[in-house]
């Protein structure tokens, strides 16, 4: 573009540094940034926003605090960019001065606040932000939900997402997940199925994060027929939805069956993990098949597994 002597506009910069930073090319971020100077771009907003999410994306917080200060004009997304690249590495003393400086803020800058103290199990301060939002989107109330989650506060998860729906913002995918892993901490079955109930009637596709998320629902509360059938209807299963199944499997006392889905696992090429050998070891061990434990004990290092134990 530049051998053929077009000159790139304040979008083609602000594309090319947004780039940059999702490939990590620092050096060759850095360049660019020099020919924004060379091209009488220093001062435009939009391109010098991109350099300050670009420098922070890359781990130059110094960078992007200077690019953010030499700023002659700000707008309400430089404002967030700043907040947010400071909320990234966990500087939230910083982001929330700059937050209350912002002149306006928007969605965005809450949720980043927001998120930034759920991060840090700041549940007092996510909290107050939350209760203090005039506009809340569907990423304001699934990173509450995640908080309290996140925090063990299962309950105070589930009167959120209820909260959430009675406002008539429609959850997604990750919502869902939360909240039915939270129905299975509580062990509340049937508020568990009232919540798959509104998965099947609200056209949510049964993907593999709401699937394992059943799956590991149904197991820890006792419904392990339920836990099985969503586990053979998903097309596409994670180790977690092997783990619960197996996890599930062992602790109601179906041991047999419990090795048949390890061997089921390694059929499938699925690679187990510790939490596998430990949920089949304690399956074996409680039905007193000594030498498949043995057996499997031996086989944990070859699976590039630390020998359990047990």
């Amino acid at each position: 573009m530049l051998r053929s002597k077009i000159l790139p506009s304040s979008y083609t910069f602000s594309s090319l540094i947004k780039a940059c930073g999702l490939a990590s090319e620092v050096k060759f971020g850095e360049v660019v940034h020099g020919h924004v100077w060379r091209h009488g771009l220093e001062s435009h907003v939009f391109v010098q926003t991109a350099l300050v999410d670009f420098y922070s994306t890359v781990g130059r917080i110094i960078e992007s605090k200077k690019v953010f200060d030499e700023m002659p004009e700000r707008d309400i997304f430089a404002w967030a960019t700043m907040v947010t690249s400071l909320a990234r590495i966990g500087d939230m003393s910083s982001a929330r001065r700059l937050f209350d400086m912002m002149p306006e803020k928007n969605t965005a800058a809450w949720n980043t606040l927001i998120y930034g103290y759920s991060k840090l199990r700041d549940l007092e301060s996510a909290e107050f932000l939350f209760s203090q939002m005039h506009e809340r989107d569907i990423i304001s109330w699934t990173t509450m939900v995640n908080c309290y989650a996140q925090n063990k506060k299962f309950g105070e998860a589930l009167v959120v997402f209820n909260q959430m729906i009675k406002t008539g913002i429609c959850p997604d995918e990750v919502t869902m997940a939360t909240v039915i892993s939270a129905c299975a901490h509580l062990g509340a079955l049937d508020l568990g199925k009232e919540i798959h109930l509104y998965v099947m009637q609200n056209g949510f596709d049964l993907d593999v994060y709401i699937g394992s998320s059943l799956i590991d629902m149904y197991a820890k509360c006792g419904s392990l027929d339920r836990s099985l059938l969503v586990f053979f209807k998903l097309q596409e299963k994670n180790l977690f939805c092997w783990n619960s199944v197996i996890e599930g499997l062992a602790a109601h006392g179906y041991a047999k069956e419990a090795l048949e889905m390890f061997r089921k696992m390694g059929r499938e090429k699925i690679k187990p993990n510790g939490v596998t050998f430990i949920s089949v070891l304690n399956a074996c061990a409680h039905a007193g098949l000594v030498e498949e434990g043995l057996a499997l004990r031996k086989k944990a290092p070859e699976r590039g597994i630390a020998k359990p134990n047990q």
